[in-house]
């Protein structure tokens, strides 16, 4: 029995976008489990629901991907070999690192890099202890109590009312959930060197409009993402 527990979060809008997705996680060692958000539920409710769900798993880890990635085909082999979770200041891994991240942040030979904020954007895959994610749920129920459900897609479609909250939804949405939590836990993020998620092009749900000038490497682990790279176990430890 696998010490990871798998989970992808949809949403109905992605119903006719997420097949490849899906036919990655087929090909690969992961037994994964769909969460797809009901249709009158708002997404912050749905998200505090897949939290609770990671929270309550009876593995020791617990991988959450979205819906328009591609993963490994050694994902769960990949991941549980994965020297920085050994790294006493584990926090939370970021399986997906794009272009633009890898430009900021310094590379480990060991297989990782450290993210020196407490905001990482771009949660496409991320790794973490069960007990971690048990504190992602008493810290968004936190958000939730104080800044109302506006944090992130605060309705069907789309996020709309964010703007009129004090904090940006880069700060207190579902992204930045993972990384704040465990730098609250005085924990560090550590990021996947190579990727062992890459991202997809799919159609947004939340409207968002980027600048003609944004440099797509931001969004894509480019060469970083090999889907038949294996990690050599005896060399890990």
């Amino acid at each position: 029995m696998s010490d990871v527990t798998v989970f992808v979060q949809t949403c109905p809008e992605r119903d006719a976008h997420i097949a490849p997705t899906l036919e990655s996680l087929r090909q690969s060692d992961a037994e994964f489990k769909v969460l797809r958000q009901p249709e009158d539920q708002r997404h912050c409710r749905f998200f505090l629901d897949v939290l609770r769900e990671m929270a309550s798993v009876n593995t020791r880890w617990v991988i959450r991907l979205e819906d328009d990635v591609l993963v490994s085909k050694h994902l769960v082999h990949n991941f549980l070999s994965w020297p920085a979770l050994r790294e006493p200041d584990f926090g939370v891994g970021w399986l997906f690192t794009s272009e633009m991240v890898k430009l900021c942040t310094p590379a480990d030979p060991r297989g990782f890099r450290l993210r020196g904020d407490p905001v990482m954007p771009n949660a496409f895959g991320v790794g973490l202890h069960y007990e971690t994610a048990r504190a992602c749920v008493a810290e968004y129920e936190r958000w939730i109590d104080e800044y109302g459900c506006g944090l992130h897609h605060c309705t069907r479609r789309g996020c709309e009312h964010h703007n009129s909250k004090p904090h940006p939804v880069c700060q207190f949405g579902q992204d930045a959930l993972f990384s704040r939590t465990a730098w609250g836990l005085g924990a560090r993020v550590f990021l996947s060197v190579p990727s062992l998620v890459e991202a997809r092009i799919v159609p947004t749900v939340v409207g968002t409009v980027y600048p003609p000038d944004t440099d797509s490497r931001q969004f894509f682990a480019g060469p970083d993402f090999n889907g038949d790279w294996r990690r050599d176990s005896s060399r890990s430890r």
